[in-house]
Order: structure tokens, then C-alpha cells, then sequence
């Protein structure tokens, strides 16, 4: 009996380890693992994962894990979502390669796809990366479907006209990347999609930052859409907007209130990286980007060179976003706040000062204010998972 009683309790547990897996859009996750069935591996970036798995002969599904800094392990047999497993690796990714709409063309999630293309109907073009594409497209009037190129070092043609994915052509290039606006917003690159790129839209960004004037908050929503970083889902969007909001003061500053006068108090250096003459280091950005290292960092995860230039991330909109995103990621943000775990993420970005009694303990019941009417605005109601560090 007592062994009948561990096998029910075990097969519960496998149960619900499958189940709580959170499948953004429609075919990839984080956190989890296809076992076995392996058909070859490489190493490229997690947002390629999926694309090398769908341009690959009998690659059915995939998982992407840092091994050797991004391998892509591709899976071949007949699979399906209840078949993975969690992983309590934050770096794991999987997915299911599904094949829908013409040409043969594997369309990943909703709206984009690997080795395809659209012909004419050009409206404009611009260099970007890949992952940017969609996003791009969603900003720009007009704008109803692209393709991402190679040339020139990333270009972005982006399309007008009534288009649908059966409009698309298979090409012969890998790297080209083809997609569609639909109601959910696109990343427009990379392995994944996520079809819950919508849940940031016009309507809910006003929800959250409502002490701007409507230019002004237009452009900072332009900036986010040409960042191409979209939630997984609603508790990460309102995570990371709620400390966008308290370190902005809801994007009213981009730069320090007390700047430039306090940029003293960040011309130091933990690192072999120091400041550049005359430039000053002190907070820009949605995330109040500081200190020499941090700029140094931050400029090359995004081929800028924010050294020499850091008050460019307080004039250009997408760099303010990305930036707060860089941090975001680097600091392994992301796993907890798309648990929903505010105190978490509060804990990563000002621990030492905020919380367990800290000397800015007062502004964690700013913070933490903040985030409960940020939900609000996705309507998730009132946090379930204790908010305070």
C-alpha cells in the first residue's frame, strides 16, 4: 500500500509538473524539456531555436538550453505540448514546430516565419535586427507585413497592402525572416513568437502610465515597440512596468531629477571599465541606467557605444527601453516576474536600500502601491504572491 501510495503520488506530480507549464502564444515555453528523441544539435541563440528546427528535415520540436553558451537541441517523432516536462533551469527553452498556412512554410507561433519572404508592395526599409522587424513594422502607419534581410548588416523591408500568409514564398535563405501583423502583435524574429506581444497595447501602456501628457507617452510607446520586447504574459507586463514606473516617475524623466549635479555620485568603478572625460553617468532611461560599468555593458549587449555617448539613452526612445531591458535580462528578472513574484524583482533592483527594514524602506510601499494598480490595468486584481522583500 505504501508503495501504491508513492507511484499515485508521483504520477500527481508528473501531472502537474506538465500542467503548469506556461506556453506563450502558441508553441514554445520557458522553463521546460523535451526528454530524448534527440536528431542533432548546434549552437546558436535561443531566438533561433525554433527557426533551425523548422528548416531542419524531421525536426518535430526542440528544446534550447546555455550549454556552451546557446545549443539548440532538435527532436525528431511525433510530439505534442503535454509531452514536456518543467525545468526549473531559468535558461531552458522548448517548443513544437507546427506547420501551418501554404508553401510549406512553417509558420512559428502566429505571425512570422523563417526562409520566406513577401514580394513588392515596399513602403519603406530600415536597419534593425531581426528581433526588431515586427516590432517596427507596429510602429510605422502603413505597415502590414515585412521581410528581414541580411543585407547590409540587418535591413527591414517593411510592406503595405491586405496580405496573408499564404501570400508568402519559401526562399532558399535561412536568415531571411518574413511576417504578418496581425491582432497580436509580432517580435518579427528569432525562434519564438509570442503571440502575447498585444497584451502591452495603447489602451493598457495609458492604464499604466496615466500622469503623462498624450505626446509624450506616444513616443515613449513608440520607443517600446521598436524595442521589440514584448511580456510573456500579463504578471511580467505588469512587473516590469511597475518598476518602470517608479524609477521613471511614470516616464516623466528620462534622465536624474538631480542630474547633471549628481553625477559625482556615479563617476566611480567596480570594474576595469572607467568613465570617459567629461561624460557623466549618472540615471537615464525606463530603468535610470547608471554608473560607467553599467553604460559600458549595457552599449555592448547592444552594439552601441554608450561610454562615450550615455546621454543617448535619455534621446532615443527605444534606447531608454532597451536599456531598462538589458538590465531586466542580465539580472535574471524575467523567471520571477513572470511567476508574478514582485519582492523578487523589487530585491534585484535596490534589495540593499528597500528591503528587510532597509534605509529607503519607504519607497517600497511606493513601489509596491504602484505595481497593485498596474495590475489593475491588465486585470489580474490583487497579487496573490506576497509583494514585500
Amino acid at each position: 500500500m505504501i508503495l501504491i501510495g508513492i507511484l499515485i503520488i508521483n504520477i500527481l506530480s508528473v501531472s502537474l509538473v506538465k500542467c503548469s507549464i506556461n506556453w506563450n502564444g502558441n508553441n514554445w515555453a520557458h522553463n521546460c524539456n523535451f526528454k530524448e528523441n534527440d536528431l542533432s544539435n548546434v549552437r546558436v541563440r535561443a531566438e533561433q531555436c525554433g527557426g533551425k528546427c523548422a528548416a531542419t528535415p524531421r525536426c518535430t520540436h526542440f528544446t534550447w538550453t546555455n550549454y556552451k553558451r546557446g545549443t539548440c537541441w532538435m527532436k525528431k517523432g511525433s510530439i505534442s505540448k503535454s509531452d514536456a516536462f518543467e525545468s526549473h533551469g531559468r535558461n531552458k527553452i522548448c517548443g513544437v514546430v507546427q506547420n501551418e498556412g501554404g508553401h510549406g512554410i512553417n509558420w512559428n507561433g502566429n505571425n512570422w516565419a523563417h526562409n520566406c519572404d513577401f514580394k513588392e508592395n515596399d513602403l519603406s526599409n530600415v536597419q534593425v535586427r531581426a528581433e526588431q522587424c515586427g516590432g517596427k513594422c507596429a510602429a510605422t502607419p502603413g505597415c502590414t507585413h515585412f521581410t528581414w534581410t541580411n543585407y547590409n548588416d540587418g535591413t527591414c523591408w517593411m510592406k503595405k497592402g491586405s496580405v496573408s500568409k499564404t501570400d508568402a514564398i519559401s526562399t532558399e535563405d535561412r536568415s531571411m525572416v518574413c511576417g504578418v501583423l496581425g491582432n497580436n502583435a509580432v517580435e518579427g524574429g528569432g525562434g519564438s513568437s509570442n503571440s502575447s506581444g498585444n497584451i502591452v497595447n495603447e489602451q493598457t501602456f495609458a492604464c499604466v502610465f496615466n500622469t503623462i501628457d498624450a505626446g509624450t507617452r506616444a513616443s515613449r510607446f513608440n520607443g517600446l515597440q521598436e524595442s521589440g520586447w514584448k511580456p510573456a504574459n500579463k504578471d511580467e507586463a505588469a512587473v516590469f512596468l511597475a518598476h518602470v514606473f517608479h524609477e521613471s516617475d511614470g516616464l516623466k524623466a528620462m534622465e536624474e531629477y538631480c542630474a547633471p549635479a549628481c553625477a559625482s555620485n556615479y563617476a566611480g568603478s567596480w570594474c576595469e571599465i572607467q568613465g570617459k572625460p567629461g561624460k557623466l553617468y549618472y540615471g537615464r532611461g525606463w530603468f535610470q541606467l547608471s554608473w560607467p560599468c553599467n553604460y559600458y555593458a549595457a552599449g555592448k549587449a547592444l552594439d552601441v557605444d554608450l561610454l562615450n555617448n550615455p546621454d543617448a539613452v535619455a534621446q532615443q526612445p527605444s534606447l531608454a527601453v532597451q536599456t531598462a531591458v538589458w538590465f531586466y535580462r542580465t539580472n535574471k528578472m524575467e523567471e520571477p516576474a513572470r511567476r508574478g513574484d514582485f519582492a523578487a524583482t523589487t530585491d534585484i533592483i535596490n534589495g540593499k536600500l528597500e528591503c528587510n527594514g532597509g534605509s529607503n524602506a519607504a519607497n517600497q510601499r511606493l513601489r509596491v502601491d504602484t505595481y497593485k494598480r498596474v495590475r489593475q490595468c491588465f486585470g489580474l486584481g490583487e497579487p496573490t504572491i506576497n509583494v514585500w522583500c
